[in-house]
C-alpha cells in the first residue's frame, strides 16, 4: 500500500466513527439546488461511503470547477471518511479551485466539525484539532487570523502536534500569506521548537519564504543551507538574501558560487569589496543571477573595468546595467551576436528606454531593418522609430514573426498592420496579431466577419475604442442575418461581453420579449469588465437597473448571497444609494466583489466608509488584524482619521504590506474617470508609522530640520512603495549606506513633494562626491532622477 494511502487509512481510524448525524436518524442528502451537471451527483454521493471513492476517481478531471454556490449546500452530517477523501482529492487540485469555492469548503469543514464536536466547549477556535488540520490541508489558510491564532500556543496547541506528527504541508503552502507565516514561525517558538535550527527548517517548506524576522538568528554555517531551501519559495525573497548575506564577512570566491541567484543579496558595499580578478572569477555565476537591483549592477561593472562588444555576452543579467556611452562604442555585429545569449536578450526588458535606443541606432547603422528584426530580442522593439519600421519588408513582418508578442506600441501597429493586413484572412491570423492588433483602424474592423471579431474581443490588449467599434460592427453584422424577433438565448450566449457592454442596441436588446431570456442578457453583462465604463458612464446605471428588473428586484436591499455571487463585478455599478441599502450580511460577502472595482468617488465613497463601520464596527479602534485582512484595498475609502485609529501592531504591519504589495499602478497619463487605482497614500502612511514607530506625518513634520526619524535600510525596504511617506528631513538624515543600497527603491518613488525631491537630489549629490568611483557613477546617475521640480506635488 502507498505512503499516502496509509496515512489516509490511519487518519481516517483516527477520526472517530465513520458516521454521525445531527438528528440520531439515517442521513439525508440536502437537495441540489445549487449544483449543476456533475455535481449534483457529487452531492447524491456524499451519503454513500462506498460508491464514493470511485466517483472521485471518475471525476477527478471535474473537480476543480467545483462552484462555491454548490459547496453551501453540502450536508454537516457526512460521513467523516468521506470527508477525509473529498478533502484529501480538493488538495490536489486546490490551485484550480475558485477562491470563492476555496472559502466555501473551509466554512463547511468547520460547520460539519462544530457540528459533530457540539458536546465539546463551544467556541470559534476550539474545533481545530490536529485531525481536522490534517483534513484541511491547504484549506487552513483559508482560516480568519484570529482563528489561526486558537490553534497555538502551548506544547500541547494543534500546530505543535501537527509538526511532532510530521507532516509535508509546509511544502504546499504556496498561498501563505506574511500574516499567516507569522504565527505559525511564533507559534512554532510556543512548541518550544527552534526554527533558526537547520535540521529543523529543513522541514519547513515555504515557511522559510517568511525567515525575515529570523534572518539575523541563523548561523552562518546554515546560511547556504537555508538560501537552497529558498530556491522553492513563490514569493520575491530578495530582501530575505539580503538580510541572510549581506552581514557576512570575507566572502569566497567558493560563497558565491555556492550562493546561486541568492547573489542577489549582495549589499553594494559587498560588491564594491569584491576585486576585479574575483568579479571575472566570478562572472559565469554572477551573470545567469536574475533580479540584480541597478546599483548592484553598476559596481559589479565598475570592479569588472572594461567592458566592450566582444565580452558582453559574458555578462549575461548584467547587460542591462551598461552605461549609454559604453553601448555607443560598440559595433552593430557585436551587439546582435551577444543578444543571441539568453541571459542578454532577457536582460534588454530592465534597460531603461535611452538604452533600447542607443542600441537600435548603433545596429541599424550597419545592418537593414530586416537583419534587425531578425536578431534584437523583444525588449528593444518598443525603441524602434516609426520612421525605421517603415522600411522593414511584407516578409520580415509575417503573422508568425507577429505572434512572438513582441511588445509594439500604437506607432508601430499602425505601420505592421498596414503592411500585413491584407494577409489577414482567418481567426487564426487575427489571433497572431498580439500586440499589435492596436493598430487595426475602425475602418478595417467594421468591415471583418463576425467570428474574426470574436477573435480580437478575446484579445486583451484590444483598446476601449477598438471594442466601441467592433462591437457595432458585430451587431451590424448578426442584424444583417437576425432580426431583433429571431434572437435566441444561444445567439446571446456567443456575444463577446465587452460588444454587449458597449452595444448601442444594448437598451433595444434589454426590451426584447419572447425568444430571448433576459437571463441570457445577465449572464453575458456580468462577465463584461467594468473597467472598460468611464466611471460617470450612464450605462453603468443602464446595466444595474436592467438586471435588477430581470431578477425582481426593487432596491439591492433584497438581493440574496447567491444573487451576489451572480452579479460578480457588477457591483461595482452601484451606486451610493445602492450599497446603503445592502444588508451587512450581503455587504459583508460583497467585500471581495467590491476589492476588485479599484477606484471610488463622491457618494459611493462615502456610503462603502459608512457600511463598513456599520457592518464591522464603527469603533476602528477596536478591529482585529481579521478585519483588516479581510477589506483589503477598500480600507482606502476610509477617512484618514479613521484609518488612523487601527491598533498600530506587528500583526497589522504585516497585513498592510502584504496588501499594498498587490496594488499595481498605471503607466503614464490616465483620465480621472477612467483612473481605477485606489488613493492608499493614507494607508502607507499608517503603514510607515508602524515600520519607524512614529505618529502620523503632519505638514509640519514633513518640514522639521532635527534628526527625530533616521531611516535605516530595513525599514525602507519594508516600507517599499510607502516610503513616499518619509519627511523631507527622514531623507536627508539617511546615512550615506543606507541611500546606497535603497536607491532602487526610491528613484521609481512618485508624488513627492520639492521637499521631498531636494532632500533626495542633496543625498545623491553626496554620495556622488565619494572617491570610490563604484559610489560616484551610480549615485550620479540616479541623481538626475530628481532634478526636476515640476514632478514635485505642492504641499
Amino acid at each position: 500500500m502507498a505512503k499516502s494511502q496509509i496515512l489516509l487509512s490511519l487518519l481516517l481510524m483516527s477520526l472517530g466513527t465513520p458516521s454521525l448525524s445531527v438528528s440520531g436518524g439515517p442521513q439525508k442528502p440536502v437537495p441540489a439546488a445549487k449544483c449543476s451537471g456533475w455535481e449534483t451527483k457529487l452531492v447524491a454521493n456524499l451519503s454513500s461511503p462506498q460508491t464514493f471513492p470511485q466517483f472521485l476517481k471518475d471525476n477527478a478531471q471535474t473537480l476543480s470547477a467545483l462552484s462555491a454556490s454548490c459547496v453551501t449546500s453540502f450536508h454537516t452530517s457526512v460521513d467523516r471518511g468521506v470527508l477525509a477523501t473529498l478533502l484529501n482529492a480538493l488538495n490536489k487540485v486546490y490551485d484550480g479551485l475558485n477562491p470563492g469555492t476555496k472559502q466555501a469548503l473551509y466554512n463547511w469543514v468547520q460547520q460539519v466539525s462544530q457540528t459533530q464536536n457540539a458536546t465539546k466547549p463551544p467556541g470559534p477556535k476550539g474545533w481545530i484539532t490536529v485531525e481536522v488540520l490534517q483534513v484541511l490541508g491547504r484549506f487552513i489558510l483559508q482560516a480568519p487570523q484570529s482563528t489561526l491564532e486558537g490553534i497555538v500556543g502551548n506544547t500541547d496547541s494543534p500546530l505543535c502536534k501537527l509538526f511532532k506528527n510530521g507532516t509535508d504541508i509546509w511544502d504546499r503552502l504556496y498561498d501563505l500569506n506574511s500574516g499567516q507565516a507569522e504565527l505559525f514561525l511564533d507559534g512554532f517558538k510556543s512548541c518550544g521548537i527552534d526554527v533558526t535550527n537547520q535540521t529543523v527548517f529543513s522541514k519547513l517548506g515555504q515557511l522559510t519564504c517568511f525567515f525575515d524576522r529570523v534572518a539575523s538568528k541563523i548561523r552562518p554555517a546554515d546560511t547556504l543551507a537555508l538560501v537552497a531551501k529558498l530556491k522553492t519559495c513563490t514569493r520575491n525573497v530578495k530582501d530575505l538574501y539580503q538580510k541572510l548575506i549581506s552581514g557576512k564577512k570575507n566572502i569566497t570566491v567558493d560563497d558565491v558560487m555556492n550562493m546561486g541567484e541568492s547573489a542577489v543579496g549582495l549589499s553594494v558595499a559587498q560588491l564594491k569589496d569584491m576585486d576585479k580578478d574575483k568579479v571575472k572569477q566570478l562572472l559565469p555565476t554572477l551573470m545567469n543571477v536574475t533580479g540584480w537591483k541597478d546599483s548592484q549592477k553598476k559596481a559589479l561593472l565598475d570592479q569588472l573595468g572594461e567592458v566592450t562588444a566582444r565580452n558582453l555576452s559574458s555578462l549575461g543579467y548584467l547587460a542591462s546595467g551598461i552605461e549609454v556611452k559604453k553601448l555607443k562604442t560598440m559595433n552593430s555585429n557585436d551587439l546582435l551576436e551577444a543578444m543571441k545569449n539568453k541571459e542578454v536578450s532577457k536582460s534588454t526588458d530592465d534597460m531603461n528606454p535611452v538604452q533600447k535606443k542607443t542600441i537600435i541606432q548603433e545596429v541599424l547603422r550597419n545592418k537593414s531593418m530586416d537583419e534587425t528584426l531578425k536578431d534584437i530580442p523583444p525588449g528593444l522593439v518598443s525603441e524602434i522609430s516609426a520612421a525605421s519600421l517603415k522600411k522593414a519588408s511584407n516578409a520580415s513582418l509575417s503573422l508568425d514573426f507577429l505572434n512572438k508578442s513582441f511588445p509594439w506600441n500604437k506607432g508601430q501597429a499602425l505601420i505592421i498592420v498596414k503592411k500585413i493586413w491584407k494577409n489577414l484572412k482567418t481567426k487564426e491570423d487575427f489571433n497572431k496579431l498580439t500586440t499589435a492588433v492596436t493598430g487595426l483602424t475602425c475602418g478595417i474592423i467594421k468591415n471583418l466577419s463576425m467570428e474574426n471579431l470574436r477573435t480580437l474581443a478575446q484579445n486583451s490588449n484590444f483598446t476601449r475604442d477598438q471594442i466601441r467599434c467592433g462591437s457595432k460592427a458585430y451587431f451590424d453584422g448578426l442584424w444583417a442575418i437576425k432580426p431583433f424577433a429571431n434572437l435566441t438565448n444561444d445567439d446571446i450566449s456567443q456575444i463577446p461581453p465587452s460588444f454587449l457592454l458597449f452595444s448601442p442596441v444594448l437598451p433595444d436588446l434589454m426590451k426584447v420579449n419572447g425568444s430571448v431570456d433576459c437571463s441570457s442578457l445577465v449572464a453575458v453583462l456580468t462577465k463584461a469588465d467594468p473597467q472598460l465604463l468611464p466611471l460617470s458612464s450612464g450605462r453603468r446605471n443602464e446595466v444595474l437597473n436592467f438586471i435588477k428588473t430581470c431578477w425582481n428586484i426593487s432596491d439591492t436591499s433584497a438581493i440574496t448571497l447567491d444573487q451576489l455571487a451572480k452579479l460578480g463585478t457588477v457591483v461595482c455599478y452601484f451606486k451610493a444609494a445602492d450599497i446603503n441599502s445592502l444588508t451587512n450580511t450581503v455587504f459583508k460577502a460583497a467585500v471581495q466583489q467590491l476589492n476588485a472595482c479599484g477606484n471610488f468617488k463622491g457618494g459611493v465613497k462615502q456610503s462603502i466608509a459608512a457600511k463598513i463601520k456599520s457592518t464591522y464596527g464603527s469603533d476602528v479602534s477596536a478591529w482585529t488584524t481579521d478585519v483588516v485582512n479581510e477589506l483589503q484595498l477598500l480600507l482606502s475609502v476610509l477617512e484618514r482619521n479613521d484609518l488612523g485609529k487601527i491598533n498600530k501592531t506587528m500583526a497589522v504591519k504585516t497585513a498592510l504590506s502584504d496588501i499594498l504589495s498587490t496594488l499595481k499602478s498605471p503607466q503614464g497619463f490616465v483620465p480621472g474617470d477612467l483612473d481605477f487605482t485606489p488613493d492608499v497614500s493614507a494607508m502607507r502612511e499608517i503603514l510607515a508609522s508602524i515600520i519607524l514607530n512614529t505618529t502620523l506625518p503632519t505638514s509640519a513634520r514633513r518640514r522639521r530640520d532635527t534628526c527625530t526619524v533616521v531611516p535605516t535600510i530595513d525599514q525602507i525596504t519594508a516600507l517599499g512603495a510607502a516610503s513616499t511617506s518619509l519627511s523631507a528631513s527622514a531623507l536627508s538624515c539617511m546615512s550615506t549606506d543606507t541611500f546606497t543600497n535603497t536607491m532602487d527603491i526610491l528613484a521609481p518613488l512618485t508624488g513627492l513633494s520639492l521637499d521631498q525631491l531636494t532632500a533626495l537630489k542633496n543625498k545623491a549629490q553626496e554620495v556622488s562626491s565619494r572617491s570610490r568611483r563604484g559610489y560616484f557613477s551610480t549615485a550620479r546617475t540616479f541623481s538626475q532622477k530628481w532634478i526636476l521640480p515640476k514632478q514635485a506635488k505642492g504641499r
